[in-house]
């Protein structure tokens, strides 16, 4: 390539990033100067609290021993989450932590994002590409930033999950575990899928993990008083049964739509429908292990920056790819299993709100970019936009008075379905490996 050329191409991707970076600071200012804002607000019994107020309420009921889960549908993260939160009460006020909750979001998220462009994008895809795809996932990722929601923190852990473990990075892949079933439980699906996958390595990480998050709270708080939380928890997550609650306040998944079309859908019902699906993405994982599809050129990156395979580091002469078929196929394998997972969460999953589909933000954004480089069929691409599309316009249309009346409708989880219909129509596309079957190393 001509030295102008690459000096052009060099420029063009370098302004996309900066345009990214420029923006999301501008942002992030906004959202700050609402939340200093929000937080100091004084409410009355009949408005509804600010989540940044309800938060620091929660860090204060666990200094002082009192009840988590008193008002139901205020607080309902996990007692973990309190003790850490009291942490924050005892050295901030509710601004000043408030703040540093938005911050601390922020740079897990996007050190996550980063992560997951920089060893799960083929080495190929510029600075241009990356730039170009944190704006087309911006619209959204904004959202959940704007109400303080611990998505954007569970995201960049279940991104960092999938490449980490395949690249043997266990325990790396363990603390991300931790952090995201500790801050939500639908994590935890993207963790028995890998652990279909590395049996033995990731089941030990993982459960010192689990262990770990577990038992810190009883290390901030008196142990009869966490074990009540804890038992509060339990049974509030298990008693929530939304689907005989009015559709505004339901939950945004496959129930909904069956509800909104066809009447009521039981509970019993939508839980064996769950493990089916949870099946189907268990026995997608497993065969993984035995050869998968790869797409033509995708390659994962080692610190090295040499070409890599789940972890094994492969010489190559130049530094690029040496075009392995093996290789190829670890950086779909990122890809195909967390979508797979995060469409499972969106469809089927334990509790999807509006606010959890930020988490197809990177993937929608990313199968948008990947078609048109990746010259994927007309019909794959149509999917991926349709279902990015629904997505974008449901994220503005909630800003507005009628946000929650639309989306009762159902239009996320018909997003997540043409999401998914492109991402098993990608994979079914790709070319068949022909390297041999590679299982746990």
């Amino acid at each position: 390539m001509p030295r102008e050329d690459l000096r052009t191409r060099l420029e063009a991707g370098d302004l996309w990033v900066r345009t990214a970076v420029v923006l999301w600071v501008l942002i992030l200012i906004v959202v700050s100067l609402r939340v200093y804002k929000d937080a100091g607000k004084v409410v009355d019994a009949k408005q509804t609290k600010p989540i940044s107020q309800l938060l620091y309420e929660a860090g204060e009921h666990w200094i002082k021993g009192q009840p988590l889960y008193a008002d139901e549908g205020e607080y309902r993260y996990s007692p973990g989450v309190a003790a850490v939160l009291s942490l924050f009460v005892r050295a901030f006020s509710v601004r000043v932590a408030a703040l540093l909750w938005l911050w601390m979001g922020a740079a897990a998220f996007f050190a996550g994002f980063v992560y997951w462009m920089r060893t799960s994008m083929p080495v190929a895809r510029d600075r241009h590409y990356q730039g170009l795809l944190v704006l087309l996932a911006t619209p959204l990722l904004i959202g959940n930033f704007n109400t303080l929601q611990t998505n954007p923190v569970c995201l960049a852990c279940m991104m960092v999950i999938v490449p980490a473990t395949l690249r043997k990075q266990w325990l790396l892949a363990a603390v991300c575990i931790a952090v995201a079933t500790s801050l939500k439980v639908y994590p935890l699906a993207i963790a028995l899928v890998l652990l279909v996958l590395f049996p033995r390595r990731l089941w030990l990480a993982t459960l010192v993990g689990l262990l770990f998050a577990g038992l810190l709270p009883f290390v901030l708080g008196e142990t009869e008083y966490v074990v009540r939380c804890y038992r509060e928890w339990v049974v509030g997550v298990m008693n929530d049964d939304r689907s005989v609650r009015p559709l505004a306040v339901s939950y945004r998944d496959v129930a909904l739509l069956w509800r909104d079309y066809a009447g009521y859908f039981d509970q019993v019902s939508y839980q064996f429908l769950q493990f089916i699906g949870a099946l189907g993405v268990g026995a997608a994982a497993d065969g993984l292990r035995w050869g998968g599809k790869p797409a033509g050129g995708m390659v994962l990156r080692s610190s090295q920056g040499h070409a890599s395979a789940g972890g094994m580091v492969l010489p190559s002469s130049q530094g690029h790819a040496s075009g392995d078929s093996t290789q190829k196929s670890e950086q779909a394998k990122c890809h195909f299993l967390l979508g797979l997972v995060l469409c499972w969460v969106m469809l089927l999953g334990p509790s999807t709100e509006s606010a959890t589909y930020m988490m197809m933000g990177p993937l929608a954004a990313w199968m948008i970019l990947e078609g048109c480089v990746g010259k994927w069929r007309m019909t794959t691409q149509a999917l991926a936009g349709m279902g990015y599309g629904i997505l974008v316009v449901t994220a503005l249309v909630g800003t507005t008075p009628k946000g929650r009346e639309f989306m009762t409708m159902g239009w996320q989880p018909v997003a997540a379905a043409f999401l998914l219909a492109g991402l098993v129509g990608w994979w079914r596309g790709a070319k068949p490996e022909t390297g041999s079957p590679k299982s746990e190393g």
